[in-house]
């Protein structure tokens, strides 16, 4: 809680309590805080202008009296009113002329006068009691308004700051102070400070998430289709339309639902009797029924052929299957293929099904010559070939026409007019009631759409480009507002990005600000180090116990930041009071809570008078969907944004030829400037130049780099003394597996001994337990590649992009590990992306798992992996993967 946010709550408090409650519960402490001899209540009747007494000792032992009033209305500036301040200066200047007895029995005059406003005093009220010449007992009067009063208590009276506003202080003091990037900066190599404030650069951002380029591609062709939809299907699909009419007229429809209704129930009453009558058919056709359950003593199996007639609307003729043979019979029976071709293309009546089957059925007794018997069969004659008859009368269906186009200009119009809006935005800054509006239209409008295109009735008569998986261009929606903006709404957001994007620093940037317009308390949380706590409290924590007590996980989490704060005392906060809680790193603790989105959701919905929420994760993850709240994601830098940064970096810096370095380095090399896009990756090409380091070309070798820089090769290199014992390779090595073991585990930390524990049981011989110890204690001092991640002792490598390099290494150089059990797994991807990029090729990587691509989130990962090769080679696996998927037979597979 910033000093400003904590005096605006003390001048709200303030100005809610009674006059006489204020002195003497407020001023009367604060005076006595600030060491005042005596301090006495003198309100009430024949106070004459005094309300408090301020008696104080001298330097030079001599009693000194003060006088204090207090007022908590607003001043006005009419000098005849009885709240003017005209009137109040008067009625306190008549105090100087009336002594107060002391208890030494002598008489005092005030020598000087407090006046005590909850409120501002403005400058009109000021200028109509004094004008430019204040007489003299005017000038021996101190004006002390809500803003002094607030600053005087939150100076010198903690048990005040306490009392007034409760434990919000405490929540505030107790978080904010542990914002920092100390932990951050030590794990990339740089032992000093930074400030936030001082190195932040705002982001953009863009609406939704990458799903969301549907609504924003630019190319649509639509079509008109004809849709023949089940009783069930229609019955979705009405309620589907109903729920997208808010935003969508429903005009893309030929006929009305009534009228759709009127023909699908006109036919069902033809089908219901065909129905019946080919249930008394069907009797004629069950002679042979009981012979398919034969079998030789010799286990010779006898040759079936089943042959389906489907009886379709309008239920006057039948048409034999395609796939009417059976593997066993195909080759033997090929003299059936030309009959059944000629019978459906004469479409026969229904009234010839009989004499078709028996005409068959000749003409298969004729070419088999066989005499088809229970007897024949137990003899173990040969192969003997059966007919069946199937009928199947198909229902009706719901018949209509969409036109894609009415659909389709209705898109366009509604994206036309988020656009238009956000350019207007983004020349003048909205006000945050228009901002609110706008993100809250945008929702139902994106909400909507999102049901067009995840329905495949709609989706296919819009006409997108089926293969279209991300947006290619952002600016249509990119915001160029500061995203604590959009914050600043009250409503519940999600935040996404890459690793290093800015998330948890966008949340910093949030919670230590110094304006709150919104008057909020705010309390930023760590989800990992929350969760990971939680579990510990709660041993048996599942889905049924965490969804619906997200209250009891957050006081815990607060307790263990030094807050003494229960439950209860949580709940009556956010019953009461506006509160915005802060909840990073979603993605980080999903594989072992994956009931936490409904949880956040669920408390959303409990608290939703109260309580905002904003939540940060990665962007892949279908959990995303089951969090009920806007969508923002973060952009990339632009070059302008990145050099923005850079220069910040360096600004302590007399000599800003490291600046220029780095730019032109980035001028040169297009592969790294393309990468270097976002805060984590800048920070890093800051830090390596920093330390003298070569800048890197590739986002892998910037990484190498920095574990090079904290293992000390290149102070070895260079003959300079790092304090290590154990050789740098070995290090790294260490390190490599204790990522995987965090990353296995689903931890961001752990506890140091069980973390040389594990690396003792999973190493070979040639590492003793010694140096086992030696080489993890160094990992995390000097080195500081194991950095304090939790309040209990719990390390880790200070950025779960840190802890995914060294993870991907360790599957690089451990090719015992399964991959196929890794690359189901949402956790896994980024780590697997990286690894791609480790490889020189990557087509083993596919064959390994080509069984696996039935799977849609293996496909996807299998399809970004492909997207981290060189050019030369995207193509290739592209088409090697597409095979795959044809061998796998997956229909409406696209990437």
């Amino acid at each position: 809680m910033t000093w400003n946010y904590k005096i605006e709550k003390i001048v709200s408090k303030i100005q809610e309590v009674p006059e006489n409650t204020l002195s003497k519960d407020i001023i009367i402490p604060l005076y006595q805080e600030l060491g005042y001899h005596k301090v006495e209540f003198y309100g009430g009747t024949n106070e004459y202008g005094k309300d408090i007494l301020l008696w104080e000792i001298d330097k030079i032992g001599d009693i000194r009296l003060t006088v204090v009033q207090v007022k908590r209305f607003k001043f006005t500036n009419t000098a005849s009113d009885s709240k003017s301040l005209q009137s109040v200066f008067n009625q306190l200047t008549a105090c100087f002329k009336i002594p107060i007895l002391y208890t030494d029995q002598r008489s005092y005059f005030p020598s000087e006068a407090f006046l005590i406003s909850t409120y501002p005093i403005d400058s009109k009220s000021l200028h109509t009691r004094f004008g430019p010449y204040p007489d003299l007992n005017d000038q021996k009067i101190k004006i002390i308004d809500g803003t002094k009063l607030a600053s005087l208590i939150l100076t010198h009276s903690p048990n005040l700051v306490k009392k007034l506003i409760g434990f919000e202080i405490e929540i505030s003091e107790a978080l904010t102070d542990s914002i920092n990037n100390d932990a951050l900066l030590k794990a990339m190599g740089y032992t000093k400070k930074k400030n936030i404030k001082n190195i932040y650069t705002d982001t953009n951002f863009y609406l939704g998430k990458i799903s969301t380029e549907l609504f924003f591609s630019s190319t649509l062709k639509p079509i008109k289709k004809q849709q023949y939809l089940s009783a069930k299907e229609w019955e979705m699909f009405k309620s589907l339309c109903s729920t997208i009419s808010n935003e969508f007229v429903i005009n893309f429809i030929d006929d009305s639902f009534d009228e759709i209704d009127k023909r699908y129930n006109k036919i069902f009453k033809v089908y219901l009797k065909q129905v019946e009558k080919q249930k008394l058919a069907n009797k004629s056709f069950k002679r042979n029924d009981k012979l398919l359950t034969y079998q030789s003593d010799d286990k010779r199996t006898f040759q079936v052929i089943t042959l389906t007639a489907v009886i379709s609307p309008p239920y006057q003729n039948f048409e034999i299957e395609d796939d009417f043979l059976t593997k066993q019979s195909h080759n033997e029976n090929k003299w059936l293929e030309p009959i059944v071709k000629q019978l459906n293309s004469n479409k026969p009546a229904i009234s010839k099904l009989k004499e078709f089957y028996d005409e068959i059925s000749e003409k298969l007794n004729v070419e088999k010559k066989n005499k088809l018997s229970k007897e024949t069969i137990k003899q173990g004659e040969a192969n003997t070939t059966i007919i069946n008859l199937s009928v199947v009368v198909e229902p009706p269906k719901y018949q209509f026409v969409i036109d894609g186009k009415p659909l389709a200009d209705q898109i366009l119009k509604k994206r036309k007019w988020i656009e238009e809006i956000i350019r207007e935005f983004n020349i003048q800054v909205p006000t945050i009631l228009n901002l609110k509006e706008f993100i809250q239209k945008c929702t139902q409008i994106i909400g909507s759409a999102k049901h067009l295109f995840l329905n495949p009735i709609f989706f296919s008569c819009i006409g997108y480009d089926s293969k279209i998986v991300g947006r290619s261009n952002f600016e249509s929606a990119r915001f160029k507002l500061a995203i604590q903006q959009i914050f600043d709404t009250g409503l519940n957001i999600t935040v996404l990005g890459h690793a290093g994007a800015g998330k948890s620093t966008s949340l910093q940037m949030y919670a230590l600000r110094d304006n709150n317009p919104l008057n909020r308390l705010i309390i930023p949380i760590s989800l990992a180090q929350a969760m990971q706590n939680w579990h510990k409290t709660e041993p048996l924590l599942n889905e049924n116990i965490g969804i619906q007590n997200l209250e009891l996980g957050i006081s815990e989490y607060l307790y263990s930041k030094g807050i003494l704060l229960n439950t209860s005392n949580l709940i009556e906060i956010l019953e009461s009071k506006p509160v915005t809680i802060l909840l990073d790193g979603l993605d980080e603790v999903i594989r072992d809570s994956t009931w936490l989105p409904k949880s956040i959701a669920f408390l959303s919905k409990k608290y939703s008078n109260n309580l905002q929420l904003i939540v940060t994760s990665r962007e892949s993850g279908s959990y995303l969907n089951e969090l009920p709240f806007f969508e923002v994601t973060l952009m990339p830098f632009t070059n302008e944004q990145r050099d923005d940064f850079i220069e910040k970096w360096f600004e302590d810096d007399f000599d800003k030829t490291m600046v220029s370095e780095i730019k032109s380095h980035l001028n040169s090399n297009k592969y790294i400037a393309d990468i270097v896009k976002n805060p984590l990756l800048t920070t890093m090409l800051c830090i390596l130049r920093k330390n003298g380091i070569k800048l890197p070309s590739t986002e892998i070798t910037l990484y190498d780099d920095r574990l090079k820089l904290l293992t000390g090769y290149y102070d070895r290199a260079k003959n300079i003394n790092f304090r290590l014992s154990t050789p740098p390779n070995h290090l790294e090595l260490i390190g490599q597996k204790i990522a995987y073991y965090l990353h296995s585990e689903g931890k961001r930390s752990e506890q140091k001994d069980q973390l040389i524990e594990w690396v003792k049981e999973n190493t070979n011989d040639a590492n003793s337990p010694s140096q086992v110890e030696s080489a993890i204690n160094e990992l995390i001092d000097p080195c500081n590649i194991l950095v304090p991640m939790t309040d209990d002792g719990g390390y880790g490598f200070g950025h779960l992009r840190f802890q995914e390099h060294l993870a991907a290494k360790e599957l690089f150089f451990d090719r015992k590990i399964k991959l196929s059990d890794l690359i189901r797994q949402i956790w896994w991807r980024d780590v697997l992306l990286l690894f791609s990029q480790l490889n020189r090729e990557i087509d083993w990587i596919l064959e390994n798992v080509e069984l696996l691509v039935n799977d849609k989130q293996v496909l996807d990962t299998l399809f970004n992996m492909i997207e981290q090769r060189p050019e030369n080679e995207k193509e290739k696996l592209k088409e090697k993967l597409d095979a795959f998927i044809e061998r796998s037979k997956i229909p409406d597979i696209t990437y």
